[in-house]
């Protein structure tokens, strides 16, 4: 029997309907969200997963208008884009005479 391997888009859509089911599920907006390397393998139904599929997924996230990271060894997290852009941004005003 051959394993079919998701592309990076079809896992992405995977992980934002568990994300919307979870959601449904505790009734509440999910706009950030962990993942584990062991899910991930088990999503796209890989036995490894290269570094050139993890910047795909990446890359498929942020057209879902999602973030994606690596957040230590054996997760990653999602984060909605418009959740980040309410964030406050820093400028380097305040440590000018510490880089220059």
């Amino acid at each position: 029997m051959i394993n079919y391997r998701f592309s990076p888009q079809t896992v992405v859509e995977l992980i934002l309907i568990n994300i919307a089911r979870y959601s449904d599920e505790k009734d509440k907006d999910v706009s950030r969200a962990r993942i584990s390397k062991k899910s991930l393998y088990k999503v796209s139904n890989r036995k490894i997963l290269k570094e050139s599929f993890i910047n795909e997924l990446g890359e498929e996230f942020f057209n879902f208008g999602w973030h994606f990271a690596y957040h230590n060894e054996t997760e990653y997290y999602i984060i909605k884009g418009d959740k980040v852009d309410s964030w406050p941004e820093l400028a380097c005003l305040r440590i000018e005479k510490e880089i220059k």
